[in-house]
């Protein structure tokens, strides 16, 4: 069954249904894109996808929780898991800060609640976080390891708390997006 599949995308409006639980015995897939109007849970069989580098899953009707089994995907690059109607209960599992090789999150538009988990901030190869128009709160850890983040987009949350002065460490920080309830900021200009 496709046993040497590597790449495999469905995308269209008519395209509707679960995602059969075969698709996740492809152990070769590198590449998988899922953009379409799919519904259900994301199972934890997502997990067993070891080879993938590059998952799309936008624009579907997912609901339930985002698989901490995610995390067991260490050659992932790339992670698009944005504009699901229905993820309103769901958090960001703190098993993607096993992500060690992931360059590019974009979690956007989902209803996302809870905080942002610190592990996403010790990533050092991710270059591009998207987590904008969510329900995320609390605070920014104040400890931000991750060295090659070129674009962070935090808008449109519920984020309080301090602005992290760590920020002005992340060297490679070229776009920075956010709005912060702020009850205390520790940022002085010659920080950034």
């Amino acid at each position: 069954m496709l046993s040497k599949l590597e790449v495999l995308n469905i995308a269209g409006e008519n395209i509707a249904g679960t995602l059969p639980s075969e698709l996740f015995r492809l152990q070769k897939l590198k590449n998988m894109t899922v953009v379409s109007s799919m519904e259900g849970i994301l199972p934890s069989e997502i997990g067993n996808l070891r080879a993938l580098e590059h998952l799309e899953l936008r624009e579907n009707s997912f609901d339930g929780q985002i698989p901490t089994e995610l995390g067991l995907l260490q050659r992932l690059i790339y992670l698009d898991i944005s504009d699901h109607e229905y993820f309103t209960e769901a958090t960001i599992p703190s098993e993607f800060g096993n992500l060690s090789s992931l360059q590019t999150l974009h979690m956007s538009r989902n209803g996302l609640r809870d905080t942002v988990p610190s592990e996403l901030f010790g990533l050092f190869s991710l270059e591009e976080m998207n987590l904008s128009s969510n329900s995320l709160r609390g605070s920014l850890p104040l400890v931000l390891e991750s060295a090659s983040l070129r674009e962070m987009d935090l808008s449109d949350n519920k984020l309080t708390g301090i602005i992290p002065g760590a920020l002005g460490s992340l060297e490679s920080l070229e776009v920075l997006r956010m709005h912060v309830s702020m009850y205390n900021v520790l940022l002085r200009s010659s920080q950034l």
